[in-house]
């Protein structure tokens, strides 16, 4: 039977390749996952091994997370020297960290993702750059850049610009060129490298260090320096070994990159494999009843059901094997695009050598066959129920039947199973991670449902979306309309291939254009401010801009945000509630609109020591009432014990909790506010005080001084560009539902040959087929659109639900969901090309003889 299933692959080359190509793709964006993300934990793990090759200890502030803030916590340097004189160690050095960007001609170099580091020189052998160019930094005003940079702003040795930081921007000469390590850019982020006492006195650390390295003297191991380290140093300072730090810097890049990127990329390698099994089952639901004189041959030959169903199950596991080795090679090109996407998208990510570790190539042919042998299982099993006396029998391939109380029972049993898992979603107490888990198993079951229900829907679809076609094309309008109702249940899940790709670009589309008006509507509703401050890069601004802000005629208030993450009650971290505002409480009222759940503007006033106002999704998930009291736990280690004093609706520009800048500096060291809000006095021009207030925050060009109307628009722009990402990641879901409409073209002209040789000998042309042909494809694909966009709008519509405390709202983007259906016809035209080409290429008189 193994023969049987081979010589059955090889008379049907065509369609075995179509189909192939379904899974291929989908394994290759898994196996292209693992790849990338494995490039880049290599790449970072070499970068900082090759940086700090020379550090055997490693001395840093203790802290009791990292907050994603900028969060910079110093040394005194005068530990530096008490290091330098512990028992083991040969050379102890302090090194300096900070932000700042490069100012060229006036403007301001800012990476989008990645920080703008500003760091001080330090000698051997803890210096991690290597010389491409010029020298190093050995006097005040001098400094040096990473090649990328240099390459980027077409930076010459000599060439005199500045350096932004907290104090101002600082005049420099360009003496170097350099890589960090061993690379040119680390990350897209850009590095400017200067004397330390340079460093110290741009940022006020005067006196001060953000870490010690030091290095063991001979026949002292790391792991000896750096217990010696701990017994001299106070127990505020952590000691690690030098490979410890490494290890432990890199492992946090890459959980902070990783975090994001590898469940977003498998989530759409998911989509585009469910997109794979629906071609497959069609796939074999087609030829398997196309076979039926064939399998009945083989009953009445002597071979039993099992064989048959190994017959069909062997052919759909070499298919499997196949495309899933074929993928697996695939994803290093699909590796490979993803870093040019990430690139373009000025992410700059670095990348190792390819490699397909052994968990690559595990994971990836387990779901590509495992994918495969479940989608081909059912029409296997029909494969067996052909009767042997149907060989004796000259009849077409039987056409759609009623569904059996079988599938009946198993379309209710999805149904239950996915709401099911769908209200968990909603409804559910667990955790955020497990709640969304539910909602994506349950939106699988539902994009299965409506597979199998979809036959219902085939018929009145065809004819909303074949009307046009008929005018258009008159006879061959009508024949496409009535051949692609012609076996309703083919058409439903050809159409569903196309369906989940659709409905995943109308559940981005949707959902985001809901987070954009609810961003830009609270800004509206809560912000008073006419002007907004932030960076472009989420960086802090210096609280020097204050008073150059408050100085300016047309300001009446400005108030300051500072912002840092903290840990409650002893608790993890919650990434999306667990921060804190650090405000100034009248300024803050006079630029800020509360909406009060318990508490008014007066309570503002009470907003001192032992006092916070919560925000209520905070308040929600530690359970905290007005009146009660709780403890915040900075990055630092260092807390508090607070009384909720009042509570406030606002997840969007100030969640978390409120308290007042004192006792905001108690708890975190973030020193620069994130944003200032500034409101002008009563009938003063904005546009003139926007002008005037960028003139006074020139010294800060990371300062971005925006209206609200300009703020809002920036935050839609930040938003559409992960959208746009999202969507080419998507795209790989739509190509594969193209090859299912080409496919299930293939095999329908095959099994309709004698039928288009009629057609043609009763007078219709090779352009009349084609069109037909074409006009079928589209009628599919505009079905698989229509419900795709209904499913995505429903998919939407309870995310947005699940989320509505969050202050999510729900909005329909009509011209980009009329502009999806219109990628819909598309995609039906551009795949029914080659089918329809065949299709009038046929012999009139051999296919009119054909069986």
């Amino acid at each position: 039977m193994i023969a049987v299933a081979l010589r059955s692959m090889g008379q049907r080359k065509l369609r075995t390749a179509l189909t192939a190509i379904a899974i291929m793709l989908g394994v290759a964006m898994i196996a292209g996952t693992y790849v990338q993300t494995d490039q880049i934990r290599a790449a970072f793990d070499d970068i900082l091994q090759t940086a700090n090759a020379g550090v055997d200890a490693n001395v840093a502030p203790r802290t009791e997370f990292t907050s994603q803030f900028v969060s910079m916590q110093t040394i005194d340097e005068r530990t530096v020297v008490r290091a330098a004189r512990v028992p083991g160690v040969d050379r102890a050095a302090g090194e300096v960290f900070a932000m700042g960007s490069l100012v060229v001609g006036g403007r301001t170099v800012q990476p989008q993702y990645a920080p703008a580091m500003v760091i001080g020189m330090v000698g051997e052998p803890f210096n991690p750059l290597k010389l491409v160019s010029g020298r190093l930094p050995s006097a005040s005003g001098e400094m040096v850049v990473n090649r990328k940079l240099a390459d980027d702003e077409h930076l010459t040795l000599g060439r005199r610009v500045g350096v932004t930081s907290r104090t101002g921007i600082h005049p420099v000469r360009l003496v170097g060129i350099v890589d960090f390590g061993n690379v040119a850019s680390m990350g897209g982020a850009t590095m400017i490298v200067a004397p330390k006492g340079d460093v110290q006195a741009w940022n006020r650390l005067e006196g001060k260090v953000t870490s010690i390295v030091a290095s063991a003297a001979p026949g002292v191991t790391p792991e000896q320096l750096a217990g010696n380290l701990r017994r001299a140093l106070p127990r505020s300072l952590e000691v690690k070994t030098g490979a410890q730090a490494t290890a432990d810097a890199s492992k946090q890049i890459n959980d902070s990159i990783g975090r994001f990127l590898k469940p977003m990329l498998l989530a759409f390698a998911g989509a585009a494999l469910l997109v794979g099994a629906f071609i497959i089952f069609n796939t074999f639901s087609i030829t398997v009843a196309q076979r039926r004189r064939e399998f009945a041959l083989l009953r009445s030959l002597g071979a039993t059901r099992a064989q048959v169903l190994a017959a069909v199950t062997a052919e759909a596991l070499v298919l499997g094997v196949a495309a899933s080795v074929a993928g697996l090679l695939g994803g290093l090109g699909f590796s490979k695009a993803l870093g040019g996407l990430f690139d373009a998208a000025g992410m700059g990510i670095p990348r190792g050598a390819m490699e397909l570790a052994p968990r690559t190539i595990l994971v990836a042919l387990t779901v590509g066959i495992g994918v495969t042998a479940a989608a081909a299982i059912i029409p296997a099993v029909r494969a067996t129920r052909v009767a042997p006396v149907a060989a004796m029998r000259e009849e077409a391939a039987p056409e759609a039947t009623a569904p059996s109380r079988r599938r009946r029972v198993a379309v209710a049993l999805v149904g239950v199973l996915g709401v099911a898992l769908l209200v968990q979603g909603l409804f559910g107490s667990g955790a955020a991670s497990s709640r969304l888990a539910a909602m994506g198993a349950g939106s699988v079951l539902v994009f299965v449902l409506v597979a199998m229900t979809a036959r219902n829907a085939v018929r009145p679809l065809a004819a909303v979306v074949g009307w046009p076609l008929e005018r258009l094309g008159h006879a061959t309008g009508e024949l496409a309309r009535e051949n692609s109702t012609r076996n309703p249940a083919r058409t439903a899940i050809t159409a569903a291939a196309l369906m989940v790709g659709i409905a995943l670009v109308v559940f981005v589309a949707v959902l985001a254009d809901g987070l954009k008006s609810s961003f830009t509507s609270a800004i509206d509703a809560r912000a008073s401010a006419e002007l907004i401050v932030t960076s472009d890069n989420a960086m802090p601004i210096s609280r020097a801009a204050l008073p150059r802000l408050q100085a300016l005629p047309e300001v009446g208030a400005t108030a300051p945000q500072y912002l840092d993450q903290v840990k409650v009650n002893g608790g993890p971290v919650n990434g999306l509630t667990d921060q804190i505002n650090g405000v100034e409480p009248l300024a803050l009222r006079d630029v800020y609109r509360f909406r009060w759940i318990h508490g008014t503007d007066a309570e503002l006033q009470r907003l001192g020591p032992g006092a916070a106002i919560v925000e209520e999704q905070f308040a929600k998930q530690h359970r905290i009432s007005v009146g009660d009291r709780f403890r915040l736990t900075g990055p630092t280690g260092r807390d508090a014990t607070l009384t909720a004093i009042a509570e406030y609706r606002d997840p969007q520009l100030l969640q978390g909790v409120m308290i007042d800048v004192r006792q905001f500096r108690g708890l975190s060291p973030v020193t620069d506010p994130m944003a200032y809000f500034v409101r002008l006095l009563d009938g003063r021009d904005v546009a003139a005080a926007k002008r005037h207030a960028v003139a006074a925050l020139a010294p800060f060009p990371a300062a971005k001084v925006r209206t609200r109307a300009e703020y809002n628009h920036w935050l839609t722009s930040q938003l559409d560009q992960l959208v746009y990402l999202l969507y080419a990641l998507l795209a790989m879901s739509v190509v594969i539902s193209m090859f299912g409409i080409a496919n299930s073209l293939f095999l329908s002209i095959h099994e309709r040959t004698r039928e288009l040789g009629m057609l043609r000998a009763v007078g219709a042309t090779a352009a009349q087929v084609r069109r037909m042909i074409r006009y079928e494809s589209v009628i599919t694909a505009l079905i698989g659109g229509m419900l795709g966009t209904v499913v995505g709008v429903m998919l939407a519509w309870l995310t947005t639900f699940a989320v509505k405390d969050l202050g999510v709202g729900f909005s329909l983007p009509l011209a980009q969901l009329a502009t999806f259906l219109v990628l819909a016809v598309v995609v039906g035209a551009v795949g029914a090309i080659a089918p329809a080409r065949r299709a009038a290429r046929l012999n009139i008189l051999d296919a009119i003889h054909s069986e």
